[in-house]
């Protein structure tokens, strides 16, 4: 982790394009927690362009990987709370995922029991592509899942879930670039050359 000054440094300037951002995300990638051998953070500058305080490496245990769930279209988000208490001189940071799975089946249930009994780490595809890392320190819970039916014949048949976490600092980017040793490769996150990820 970068050394943390408790100064304000720099502002941040409104320049250039200032409507070239969407919302939404496209892709998700769950990993378990304990899968995950570690992460390195540069704190410098590595590559071509600046890589400071992103993710620029990660490592998996043998044949582990990060495995994909495709989102539906604007429907499923990511959030991140700051929660600090003054008088206890505190900071944390609690994430928020919530995913939609449209269609209640056998495999979907088991798939959301899996989730409800693990620990585990989500990287997040956003619609700018961007790559988010959520949980890296404390892993993320689900912690609620509701799964519906609907009522009316265009209402939603299927799963909403919310994973949180609680970490100790801000969620962390992953760098992507020309001379990154992380890219995506289609739907994969390749590091290396090697994929990390499958369905």
């Amino acid at each position: 982790m970068a050394n943390i000054t408790c100064e304000v440094i720099q502002g941040r300037q409104l320049a250039g394009c200032v409507k070239n951002n969407v919302g939404g995300i496209k892709r998700v990638y769950i990993a378990n927690h304990a899968d995950v051998v570690s992460t390195t953070i540069e704190d410098g500058t590595l590559y071509t362009g600046s890589t400071v305080d992103q993710i620029v490496d990660i490592t998996m245990a043998s044949g582990k990987e990060f495995f994909i769930f495709d989102t539906v279209k604007e429907t499923s988000s990511f959030t991140q709370a700051i929660e600090a208490n003054i008088q206890n001189g505190t900071l944390s940071f609690v994430p928020t995922v919530e995913l939609i799975f449209n269609k209640l089946d056998a495999p979907t249930r088991n798939l959301i029991q899996m989730l409800s009994v693990s620990l585990l780490d989500v990287i997040i595809l956003d619609s700018n592509d961007n790559l988010w890392y959520i949980g890296r320190v404390n892993g993320m819970d689900l912690t609620a899942a509701e799964m519906t039916s609907g009522v009316a014949q265009a209402d939603r048949n299927g799963s909403t879930l919310t994973f949180t976490g609680a970490e100790p600092e801000s969620l962390r980017s992953i760098f992507l670039g020309a001379d990154s040793d992380i890219e995506l490769d289609g739907v994969n996150i390749d590091v290396n050359g090697v994929a990390i990820t499958s369905y």
